[in-house]
């Protein structure tokens, strides 16, 4: 398999780096791509993983730009794409849960949907999230520990920051983790 890297924003350069210290940690079946933009992520992890992966955003020229992706690279039966405004989409709830949720946005809707991922990962499942600028990694970082996540690995390349974390139980329930109400700063 052959992804074209060259000219990639770095925030999805840490991305891809994340995958790469992935697959060393298992086999994923289920995966999610929140915020898809033009799908590379998402068939990137079609391929390292022969996964089923729902990719979603809420802008409509993305969901042309991933299909458009997912057909030329003839994964359409491994990927999904649907328009959804964060976790809204109801085959998200219906896939759920996942074994590996993607999030390569802006730190404020990371920071506000820390409940939302944990109600949609698995056990044991592991969230990427990246797009964060250093200077509030910290904030995100709390936001999630909080919810019993933990930190497996950061990846830097000035400003951009990502985390890869692991979720460390499915002992508690979802329902007690709502959106979170804080104002990240």
């Amino acid at each position: 398999m052959q992804i074209e890297t060259e000219g990639l924003h770095p925030a999805t350069e840490l991305c891809f780096l994340a995958l790469q210290w992935l697959q060393n940690e298992g086999e994923f079946a289920n995966i999610l791509d929140v915020g898809c933009g033009n799908g590379i992520l998402s068939v990137l992890c079609a391929h390292l993983w022969d996964a089923r992966v729902l990719a979603v955003d809420i802008s409509e020229q993305a969901i042309i730009d991933t299909q458009t992706r997912v057909k030329n690279d003839q994964l359409s039966d491994k990927i999904s794409v649907f328009r959804s405004d964060g976790f809204q989409n109801e085959e998200i709830l219906a896939r759920s849960p996942f074994d590996l949720i993607m999030i390569n946005l802006l730190a404020e809707p990371i920071f506000s949907w820390a409940g939302e991922v944990k109600k949609h990962l698995s056990g044991g499942g592991y969230v990427y999230l990246g797009g964060i600028l250093q200077w509030k990694t910290e904030q995100i970082a709390e936001a999630y520990t909080s919810l019993d996540f933990e930190i497996k690995q950061e990846f830097k390349e000035s400003p951009w920051c990502g985390l890869l974390l692991c979720h460390k139980s499915d002992t508690k329930k979802a329902e007690k983790y709502p959106p979170c109400n804080k104002t990240l700063t």
